[in-house]
């Protein structure tokens, strides 16, 4: 199962200057009985579309900024069972912690991804740890480093801001977040998403989302 199968790239999150936002908007995912309101409070994170050893990339105009969430309806633990290219596992995930929201890096030839999914990311509490060593590439250029484990798990969510309702394009298709070794970068660059557009500073690498199916899930 790779990037292809499931329409949805790998992405290789870096840090970026913390920008507040303030964005109060409606989200349901899978794991939502109803619409919650939710608060964006920090942007803090910006991802590009990666190629994992050699494989293509679906979209290179998917990119994703990555907000900081105050909820305030709690989360029960949640078992989530997966598979992804790395094999089939399960996980344990708490809170939600942050939103994924698609995102245009403004250069020439460039586009908004109108396909790409709005994400509800929670936290790993308990996780399987892999060990392993990828060839990634993206448009900041190519490296090879080392994945360890899942600190993150997304789910795609419908959205509504402003009088706007932002539909599920793909349900089928998750991410799952692994660590990875950190790599300085030192970008500044011009961001378009739904919410305004800014310049963002890059520092460095930190996370690789893996497309994924989930498989099942309970409350534990």
């Amino acid at each position: 199962m790779n990037a292809t199968d499931l329409n949805l790239d790998y992405f290789k999150f870096y840090d970026v200057a913390n920008q507040g936002a303030g964005y109060v908007v409606g989200l349901q995912g899978q794991f939502d009985r109803s619409p919650e309101k939710v608060q964006c409070t920090y942007l803090n994170l910006f991802a590009n579309p990666a190629s994992k050893n050699g494989e293509a990339i679906v979209d290179k105009n998917a990119h994703l900024n990555w907000y900081d969430l105050y909820d305030p309806t709690p989360d029960p633990t949640r078992v989530v069972a997966y598979e992804n290219q790395f094999g089939q596992a399960k996980m344990y995930i708490g809170r939600a912690y942050s939103l994924l929201v698609p995102a245009q890096k403004m250069e020439k030839g460039s586009a908004f991804p109108e396909k790409l999914d709005h994400y509800k990311v929670y936290q790993v509490l308990q996780g399987e740890p892999i060990v392993q060593g990828v060839t990634l590439e993206d448009q900041f250029g190519k490296s090879e480093t080392k994945v360890y484990d899942p600190v993150f798990f997304a789910v795609p969510v419908k959205k509504w801001y402003e009088g706007q309702t932002y539909g599920i394009h793909n349900e089928k298709a998750h991410l799952v977040m692994y660590r990875i070794y950190p790599e300085s970068v030192q970008k500044t660059i011009m961001v378009r998403d739904q919410f305004a557009r800014r310049y963002e500073q890059v520092f460095r690498s930190v996370l690789l989302a893996a497309p994924s199916v989930k498989l099942k899930w309970q409350e534990a």
